[in-house]
C-alpha cells in the first residue's frame, strides 16, 4: 500500500507562521547587512527544535507543541532587558496565543513521519523562501516612504501596501500571479512585526 502524500502546503503554511512568530520576536535578522551574512543555522535554529520536538513525541501535535511554546515563552521573557525595542506584555500574548492556533491547526491535519521527513529537508529553502521575499518588499516600501511617518501607521499599510508593491513582486521579484497575495500578505505582516525599525528606515541616497 503506498504510502499518503506529503502534505505540502500544510507544512508551507505551518512554516509561514513559524517564520512570523520568530520574526516578531526579533529571532531573524533584519538590516541588510544580517541578512547578507546570515548563516543557516541561525535561522533554522528554533523551526528545528520544534520538528525535533515532533520527532521524540512521534508525531503527536500536542506535547510537541507544548514544549516549543513553553520554549519560545522563555525566549522572550529572557530577552535582553537593554534592547532598545521590547515586547509590550500584549505583543507576547499575541505571539503565545499565535502558537496555539498554529498548535490547533497541525492537530487537525494530522503531520506523520513522511510529512516530518520532508520537513526536515525542505526547512531552510521554505524559510528562505518566505524571508527574502518579506525582507526585499518591506525594505522597497520603507524606501519609499522613508521620513513618512503617516506611511507606517497600521491602517495606511493595510489600506496601500499591497497595491503599491504588487507590481514590483511581479515584475522585480517575479512572484507568480498564484502565489502573489500571500507573498504580499506575508510581507506587510513582517513591516508590521518590525515597525519600528522601518519607521527609521534611511533612504539608499541618504546613506
Amino acid at each position: 500500500m503506498s504510502s499518503r502524500k506529503v502534505q505540502s502546503e500544510v507544512i508551507q503554511y505551518a512554516t509561514e507562521r513559524i517564520c512570523m512568530i520568530l520574526d516578531e520576536i526579533e529571532e531573524f535578522p533584519i538590516r541588510r547587512e544580517e541578512i547578507r551574512n546570515a548563516k543557516p543555522n541561525k535561522l533554522e535554529k528554533y523551526p528545528r527544535e520544534l520538528l525535533a520536538y515532533l520527532e521524540y513525541f512521534n508525531c503527536e501535535i500536542g506535547p510537541a507543541m507544548t514544549e516549543w511554546k513553553n520554549k519560545i515563552a522563555r525566549l522572550i521573557k529572557g530577552r535582553d532587558p537593554n534592547k532598545k525595542i521590547r515586547l509590550s506584555i500584549e505583543q507576547e500574548n499575541k505571539i503565545l496565543n499565535e502558537i496555539d492556533k498554529l498548535k490547533l491547526f497541525l492537530e487537525s491535519k494530522k503531520i506523520d513521519k513522511n510529512d516530518l521527513r520532508h520537513w526536515k529537508a525542505s526547512l531552510l529553502g521554505r524559510i528562505m523562501n518566505v524571508m527574502s521575499n518579506s525582507w526585499v518588499l518591506a525594505d522597497k516600501y520603507a524606501n519609499k516612504h522613508s521620513g513618512d511617518i503617516d506611511a507606517f501607521e497600521q491602517q495606511v499599510i493595510d489600506d496601500n501596501f499591497n497595491n503599491e508593491m504588487k507590481n514590483f513582486a511581479l515584475e522585480e521579484l517575479g512572484i507568480p500571479e498564484s502565489s502573489l497575495e500571500k507573498s504580499l500578505e506575508l510581507a506587510k505582516e513582517h513591516l508590521k512585526n518590525r515597525i519600528q525599525y522601518y519607521k527609521n528606515f534611511k533612504k539608499e541616497s541618504d546613506k
